[in-house]
């Protein structure tokens, strides 16, 4: 069977960067376009740091009122305070540093047709939506081979799209 469009999730894990070179050789044997997928969860796009400063306006007042203002001995008045200093906020967009990290993965050798999508959601809802909506021929996953009680306390993304996705699903696990 020729494949024209494989999709390959990844969560940036050991056995998913492993899957990602089968999903590359499998798109270059196939001559088939090839598209990288990461899902965020719906709530983390954006992480917010405050690392410098406070984040309320502290005024001379309350320094004084609470007895920490330096007190002048010669003039008998209070010494005025320094301005605490702005926040410096930082902020890390999750997607943008995922979409680079997705292109980062594409190695130099690689000629063929490819693109990196980034997008939120429940991530084995959202790989199956993906691959309907783009009509996909083959999705490459890796698998952490969990089993056991660890693979009934927290599912498996992997075994969740093999049971639901429409077209076949290449499991790739990882020795490691």
């Amino acid at each position: 069977m020729a494949y024209k469009y494989i999709l390959a999730p990844t969560d940036f894990s050991d056995p998913s960067n492993h899957a990602l070179h089968y999903a590359f050789a499998e798109a270059e044997q196939h001559h088939a376009a090839l598209t990288l997928l990461h899902v965020l969860p719906h709530e983390v796009t954006t992480e917010v740091y405050y690392v410098h400063g406070a984040l309320e306006a502290r005024t001379g007042i309350e320094e004084v009122a609470f007895g920490r203002a330096g007190f002048d001995p010669e003039s008998g008045s209070a010494l005025p305070l320094p301005k605490a200093p702005a926040p410096e906020t930082i902020r890390r967009y999750l997607d943008e540093e995922a979409l680079e990290k997705l292109r980062e993965q594409v190695p130099d050798s690689f000629k063929g047709m490819w693109d990196a999508t980034v997008t939120t959601g429940k991530a084995a809802d959202t790989i199956l939506q993906t691959a309907q909506e783009q009509k996909v021929d083959l999705i490459v996953m890796g698998t952490h081979g969990r089993t056991g009680l660890s693979h009934t306390l927290f599912g498996s993304v992997a075994e969740a799209v093999m049971r639901h996705a429409r077209c076949p699903v290449l499991m790739v696990r990882h020795a490691g």
